[in-house]
């Protein structure tokens, strides 16, 4: 709940930066880009700052850090902590061993699609991730991500916008299973 307020509070303030100086002198509004709402904050310091410290702390693991900082744009579905804490504890210890860091780049590179996909504007439809394979995008009953709620939506970033979704994505062709030995 807690986190919940906390993204609230940042949405709206970032909402209200929004709103401050949209318009022009003359009378006319012009859009406003990311980049004027909230600086040069990237996804991944988006990421950072919202709270959720498992996708957060998996990223600097696997060492995709400067991949999100990049020039994008990119579309990120963030799982809750509660998402993550719904795999078994055994898998997502085995992701971080290092030997296993080229599957966990897998995952963390589903969650990502190219583009500004804000909630608005995403259709029904497959969309190809960063990983290669494509998520299910569904806007029937609210946005879906292969079958994951967007519970927060539109949170800006200069590169992109993130999106926090209550369920961790897995690519197609990923079994997690193997890893709970």
């Amino acid at each position: 709940m807690r986190k919940s307020l906390l993204v609230a509070a940042a949405i709206a303030t970032v909402a209200a930066v929004g709103l401050v100086g949209c318009g022009d002198d003359d009378g006319t509004t012009e859009d406003t880009t990311t980049e004027s709402i909230v600086g040069t904050n990237t996804v991944h310091e988006v990421i950072q700052g919202i709270g959720y410290d498992t996708f957060s702390s998996l990223i600097d693991a696997a060492g995709m850090a400067d991949e999100l900082k990049g020039t994008g744009p990119f579309t990120v579905f963030v799982p809750t902590d509660e998402a993550f804490a719904e795999l078994d504890p055994a898998v997502l210890a085995a992701l971080q061993v290092p030997a296993n860091v080229e599957v966990l780049r897998s995952i963390l590179r589903f969650h990502v699609v190219e583009g500004n996909w804000y909630a608005n504007v995403i259709v029904d439809g497959e969309q190809p991730t960063l990983e290669g394979s494509a998520v299910e995008f569904s806007t029937v009953g609210g946005v879906t991500v292969s079958g994951a709620n967007v519970v927060t939506a539109d949170i800006p970033a200069s590169n992109g916008v993130v999106h926090v979704v209550d369920a961790v994505l897995v690519p197609p062709s990923l079994d997690l299973s193997t890893f709970a030995s």
